[in-house]
């Protein structure tokens, strides 16, 4: 009789969680994770659960949220990073910096390092996702970023070339991919650079992102993060060109999109962006 009342019991539980809606989809959990360590800048579990999300539902919502959020965060950090890296080169230069020559360039080499790991990891997920963009926006519920107006403090410390602590030196590197993330959040809204605009697109609920501008803000970004393969910083030729032609890539799917679509504005900016691709291919050696 028990056995009968506990086979009972567990079809009954089993039957609740099949017809329990949200919780039950298995990218529910993690995606609720990666939101919450997003708001606390633990950016390290947020990529870790987003890619949970990714595995566990690719084609449910959650699982096609979460990719547009790992793309637009890893974008961020790879931002962050080469910001990171551009203070501490101006930072060397300084008077202050004598005495901490060699760890200056270590750090820089490093974020310059983490730079690159960040946008090879962004761009090889939008090419896997840029296939499957079509007229139809892409649907979004997270909440904003956090953005500051200005920098940490910390940030102008290593620019002036003096010393900073561990522990300031990371939530700075932290804050500053937060803001970048929050710029390019609202410019895939349509705001531009106008981070108030794009917070209060956010604030009016789920917001839907233009395939259109969404690949454009990105491309741009990518393009923009070039910079760090370049002579005076990587100084890595390969990486370059498959950045760019990572973006030339995208503005062909650009392309398709405003064919059907027209925008004025938005094909100027890809046909600008185009004769820039260009240009820089031509200085690779």
């Amino acid at each position: 009789m028990n056995l009968r009342k506990s086979a009972l019991l567990l079809f009954v539980c089993l039957l609740m969680l099949g017809c329990s809606g949200e919780s039950s989809k298995p990218a529910a959990l993690p995606y609720a994770a990666a939101k919450q360590n997003l708001t606390t800048l633990d950016y390290d579990a947020a990529l870790k659960n987003l890619d949970k999300t990714i595995k566990a539902a690719p084609d449910e919502p959650d699982g096609k949220e979460a990719v547009i959020v790992r793309i637009a965060l890893l974008t961020a950090m790879a931002q962050g990073s080469s910001e990171m890296a551009e203070a501490y080169r101006i930072g060397i230069t300084k008077p202050g910096a004598r005495t901490l020559t060699g760890a200056y360039t270590r750090m820089r080499s490093d974020y310059l390092g983490m730079s690159r790991v960040y946008l090879m990891d962004a761009m090889e997920t939008v090419l896997k996702q840029r296939a499957k963009l079509g007229e139809a926006p892409l649907p979004l519920k997270i909440a904003f970023p956090d953005f500051s107006g200005s920098e940490p403090a910390a940030m102008d410390r290593i620019r002036n070339g003096m010393s900073v602590q561990d522990a300031d030196r990371f939530r700075a590197e932290l804050e500053t991919s937060r803001n970048s993330m929050a710029r390019l959040m609202a410019a895939m809204t349509g705001a531009g650079e106008d981070v108030h605009k794009g917070h209060a697109a956010f604030q009016m609920g789920a917001v839907e992102f233009d395939t259109r501008v969404y690949l454009m803000e990105l491309t741009a970004a990518f393009y923009k993060l070039r910079a760090i393969f370049e002579t005076k910083a990587l100084d890595d030729s390969r990486y370059l060109r498959t950045t760019i032609e990572v973006v030339q890539g995208n503005l062909d799917v650009l392309d398709k999109l405003l064919a059907a679509r027209p925008d004025k504005d938005l094909a100027a900016r890809a046909k600008k962006l185009r004769a820039d691709c260009a240009a820089a291919l031509k200085k690779i050696q």
